[in-house]
């Protein structure tokens, strides 16, 4: 069953901005200067680990030749959401609370990616580099720029 979840970001924080750790796929997410959050991704594993504010989050990979990612909130232990990709096209869809969302590579060489909504708006973008910010919006849930480092990790897994 899945069941909706929102974190809420203080009021006098209006971005995010993430870091890759060095030779792996684990990021520190930091708000107002402060470490607010975290993704614990290694290579090997079909399962990363995720919080934010305090909030706690599992991404478990399932399939083979149709892949997806099960989202699993900690706190509440129930399934909030599920990533889909299409690994010919470069690209995956985020049922996040029922509401869908759409990541793609942004240019040919794919260094550089977006997410955004049904109505074609970017709410997050970034690139292959190792850090990158996220601004508040009310329509983006914070939960979205731990699906986009997820998947950018998936990508990097099978050497895209």
């Amino acid at each position: 069953m899945r069941r909706s979840v929102q974190i809420d970001i203080p009021e006098n924080t209006h971005s995010l901005s993430w870091t890759k750790d060095a030779f792996s796929l684990n990021y520190s997410i930091f708000g107002n200067g402060q470490i607010v959050g975290k993704i614990s991704d290694k290579s090997i594993d079909r399962s990363a680990k995720a919080s934010l504010y305090g909030e706690k989050f599992i991404f478990e990979t399932e399939g083979f030749i149709k892949t997806y990612i099960n989202i699993f909130h900690i706190n509440s232990k129930t399934e909030i959401g599920r990533i889909e990709f299409e690994l010919i096209r470069s690209r995956a869809k985020i049922n996040l609370n029922g509401e869908y969302y759409f990541w793609k590579f942004s240019n040919l060489l794919n260094t550089k990616w977006i997410l955004h909504n049904k109505n074609q708006k970017t709410l997050i973008s970034g690139e292959k580099r190792k850090e990158g910010s996220f601004r508040n919006q009310p329509e983006a849930n914070p939960i979205l720029l731990l699906c986009a480092l997820i998947i950018r990790n998936w990508y990097i897994k099978h050497g895209n």
